[in-house]
């Protein structure tokens, strides 16, 4: 079952919530409960921007974490997969997975009981390069047949093929080192797929105002 959450609630078992967190907001104690490497990597950014929207989900996630393992944020150790996918180190004695993404002004965090969870935010807006080239990189032939059929808002079933094909290539913790051809979604431009089966994981999809959600779970 997945829940958008807007307080802070409990998590049952078989139940994955979704965070949505307002990037554009700004916290004064954002850096005092971020870790080293977390400040290290935020003053990488060149732009003021993409700093500013890093520190404010670090500093979220760091926060609902700390909610759910009953644990003050700043002592939560996050490490991460060879291939770069964040965990809860095992230290903390724990139950939850997460995973997190954003686009723009906005990113979504999935925390679960037990299960893997994988999950992709992508802006609806129009793409800069050739819709048709790009979908030959990560879609399968099938999946690009089916492209070529939709007449109208080509570009809406483009970004809910990719967030559906990121969302399971993060649950399974490898990325795009994966190839995601190997990966098959629903092309289509209406977004609402519900625990959609396909290769042992279950699909929801969301329209959220200008924004595509995926979530991807086990």
């Amino acid at each position: 079952m997945v829940v958008f959450k807007e307080k802070m609630h409990h998590i049952i078992d078989g139940e994955c919530a979704i965070w949505l967190i307002d990037l554009s907001k700004t916290y004064t104690e954002q850096y005092s409960i971020l870790s080293a490497v977390e400040i290290t990597k935020a003053n990488q950014f060149i732009h003021k921007t993409e700093r500013h929207r890093y520190l404010t989900c670090r500093y979220a996630l760091r926060n609902l974490l700390g909610y759910y393992l009953h644990t003050p944020p700043a002592s939560i150790h996050i490490q991460y997969s060879k291939y770069g996918k964040p965990y809860i180190s095992n230290k903390h004695k724990h139950p939850y997975t997460f995973n997190i993404s954003h686009s723009n002004n906005w990113a979504c965090i999935a925390i679960s009981l037990s299960h893997s969870v994988g999950i992709d935010i992508e802006e609806l807006k129009p793409y800069q390069l050739d819709m048709n080239d790009t979908a030959k990189l990560f879609m399968t032939n099938t999946e690009l047949d089916q492209l070529k059929k939709i007449e109208s808002d080509g570009e809406r079933a483009f970004i809910h093929c990719w967030t559906q094909k990121e969302s399971i290539l993060k649950h399974l913790g490898v990325g795009f080192y994966t190839d995601p051809k190997l990966i098959h979604t629903i092309i289509s431009k209406d977004v609402c797929l519900r625990n959609y089966p396909t290769d042992s994981l279950f699909l929801n999809t969301y329209t959220l105002s200008s924004y595509i959600l995926s979530l991807c779970t086990s």
